[in-house]
């Protein structure tokens, strides 16, 4: 029998997946919902059979969804997509006529510790599913021996939410420069609009020989990138992870999600900013998302970061890099 794996389909949550998925692969056949980033990695995944559509990650067309998967032999469902119980509604509708066919296994689970990474999260869930989980590579992307960047910091995302304003960047960069004036940092992002006009903008405002920009335009580019870099600075989970499966510390700026279940599953080079903000507001769930993700409510800014002391402690761990090398 074969399981299918219904997740979100952000590229963050493909690189979370991938190194469980590559534990497994000698044990099990699975299908997963489509993913752009777990597509790029479809030659390295035996067990990987098929990607499902991403709309039935809402769980809306129930017998159309049960009838693929007994046309596909599925014997067990593992569901690592989670919002809150008053949110997740369609999906225990779908449980509840589900369970009755096949085993199913999920992050509502009460021996699932939501203090703990989503990676580690997931894994726990895989465990449920299958037993003890032994040998998982967290740290898959080898690391380039000639560095081409001290520090590479990437200010895209798929939510403009999550995006840091064009002051709060400057901040860093400059706090950085008073204490490394000669490291040379990549500053990078993605392919929305916003974020290359962010991109654009901040070549036209930081005048600096020892900068440079780049968008990326595809996910090996960005992963050739994070392991030729020294340390990884980012306001997005997604280059949070990838930097993670790198052998680079990688430090994020958590200013809509919580960053205690969204940062990676790599200690302890993995380190985080965090904003109180979402924490204590009543619209962030039980996930460590905000409800209001895609609305401008105004109220999650970083207003209560210390832009300026991230850049200081930066530089301060390139200095600790420099001198290990000398």
């Amino acid at each position: 029998m074969n399981t299918a794996i219904i997740n979100n389909n952000g590229i963050g949550n493909g690189i979370i997946i991938y190194p469980i998925l590559k534990s497994l692969e000698k044990f099990e056949k699975f299908i997963h919902i489509e993913n752009l980033f777990l597509e790029t990695k479809k030659e390295n995944l035996e067990n990987l059979i098929e990607f499902f559509p991403k709309e039935w990650r809402r769980f809306e067309n129930i017998d159309t969804i049960l009838k693929h998967f007994e046309d596909l032999h599925i014997g067990k469902i593992i569901n690592i997509r989670k919002e809150a119980k008053n949110y997740d509604t369609k999906y225990f509708k779908f449980k509840k006529v589900a369970k009755k066919h096949v085993d199913i296994f999920d992050l509502y689970q009460n021996n699932i510790d939501n203090s703990n990474p989503i990676g580690i999260q997931c894994k726990q869930v895989f465990e449920n599913a299958y037993g003890k989980i032994k040998n998982i590579d967290w740290k898959w992307l080898e690391p380039k021996l000639e560095k081409e960047q001290d520090i590479l910091f990437y200010i895209g995302s798929s939510i403009l939410e999550k995006v840091l304003s064009l002051n709060q960047v400057i901040k860093i960069h400059e706090s950085i420069r008073d204490r490394i004036p000669k490291s040379k940092i990549l500053i990078c992002s993605g392919n929305n609009r916003y974020e290359k006009d962010l991109l654009k903008e901040l070549s036209n405002n930081l005048i600096d020989e020892r900068t440079s920009f780049y968008n990326f335009n595809n996910l090996p580019e960005a992963e050739s990138q994070v392991a030729k870099s020294d340390i990884i600075l980012t306001n997005d989970s997604y280059m949070s992870h990838l930097g993670g499966a790198s052998y680079s510390p990688t430090y994020t700026i958590f200013l809509r999600t919580n960053g205690i279940i969204w940062r990676n599953s790599t200690q302890p080079l993995n380190h985080i900013f965090q904003s109180n903000i979402p924490l204590n507001c009543d619209s962030m769930k039980e996930d460590g998302t905000c409800k209001n993700f895609y609305n401008n409510c105004g109220g999650c800014r970083g207003q209560d970061i210390d832009f300026e002391k991230i850049g200081y402690i930066i530089a301060d761990h390139i200095n600790i890099i420099g001198n290990q090398n000398d």
